[in-house]
């Protein structure tokens, strides 16, 4: 499971619960534990609290969770942290690019829906460059 570790999977919320990055479990580890954010404890659709470090390294890890071992047991992955201070909302935009198009449809064909290697594939306009088509998101595929 030590793999999890550098994969981005814990959403991070700002103090207004508004959802403003993305982090590795590392990355949220060394944020609970310095009590910069909670972690989210979920037990169902209305079950949600705020858990600060040293509660969270003492939850049980279901079925569900991912987990890290460690020496004195297993610690569950958080999937949701909360900011304890920020309520700023990141307002900076993607740069619209090659790269930035491949990324944001996970380096898939959107024709046949193939994972293509970085060398492989090129963006096409839905309405061509001839025919007045910008150059934006909503444009390319």
């Amino acid at each position: 499971m030590s793999s999890i570790l550098n994969k981005s999977v814990v959403l991070v919320l700002n103090r207004n619960w508004q959802a403003i990055n993305v982090r590795t479990p590392q990355e949220a580890f060394c944020m609970m534990a310095t009590n910069v954010v909670t972690g989210l404890e979920i037990e169902g659709e209305d079950q949600i609290r705020p858990v600060k470090w040293d509660e969270w390294i003492q939850l049980p890890v279901r079925p569900e969770h991912y987990f890290v071992r460690t020496v004195h047991g297993q610690i569950r992955v958080p999937t949701v942290i909360v900011a304890v201070n920020y309520a700023r909302v990141r307002r900076k935009r993607p740069k619209f690019s090659a790269r930035g198009i491949r990324e944001r449809d996970g380096n898939r064909c959107q024709y046949t829906g193939a994972v293509l290697k970085p060398e492989e594939g090129s963006i096409d306009h839905v309405v061509p460059r001839s025919r007045g088509g910008p150059n934006s998101w909503d444009n390319c595929r």
